[in-house]
């Protein structure tokens, strides 16, 4: 099990890193600020990635019609190697929501060990003291679920695209 919403990929295809910057160019457009979408509609006006292509490194992101602030950003490199093409890729939540939870997680923590600390030292136990735990415990599982469940989806997108398997690193 991974216990970091983090992921670190390769693949090796048979496509040329021409094909492969053409396959990934065919499905990538430019970010929006702004993009009206829903979760009943597929995709129509759009194409399902959006994100940036230099030379033969690429950050894209699914384009998703609802909102997951833990949706992976793609970070990929395309490199040749003898007649075939290596990819690797890393999957990463956002920098500002990893740093939120990270402090969320702080917080709730330093405030449980504090209560349970007096509550303990005091002799006044009650349940209601595990109410913080509860708080990190659920919501380290969220994120895990939220982030896995896009990355996922990618994973999936990206193996068909470029006809391989991704491996982890």
């Amino acid at each position: 099990m991974k216990f970091i919403p983090r992921e670190q990929l390769t693949c090796q295809t048979h496509l040329s890193s021409k094909q492969v910057l053409e396959k990934l160019t065919s499905i990538v457009e430019p970010c929006k600020t702004f993009r009206l979408t829903f979760f009943w509609q597929k995709n129509k006006n759009h194409k399902p990635y959006e994100g940036k292509i230099e030379a033969n490194q690429f950050e894209i992101s699914r384009i998703i019609g609802y909102r997951n602030s833990f949706l992976p950003e793609i970070k990929g490199m395309i490199t040749p190697k003898n007649k075939k093409t290596q990819i690797d890729l890393r999957l990463e939540m956002n920098s500002f929501v990893r740093t939120f939870v990270l402090f969320f997680t702080i917080v709730v923590s330093l405030f449980f060990i504090s209560i349970a600390y007096y509550a303990v030292s005091n002799g006044h136990f009650t349940p209601i003291i595990l109410v913080p735990l509860c708080m990190v415990v659920f919501g380290y599982i969220g994120v895990l679920w939220a982030f896995n469940y896009e990355a996922k989806k990618a994973k999936k997108d990206l193996s068909e695209l470029w006809q391989t398997e991704l491996k982890n690193s």
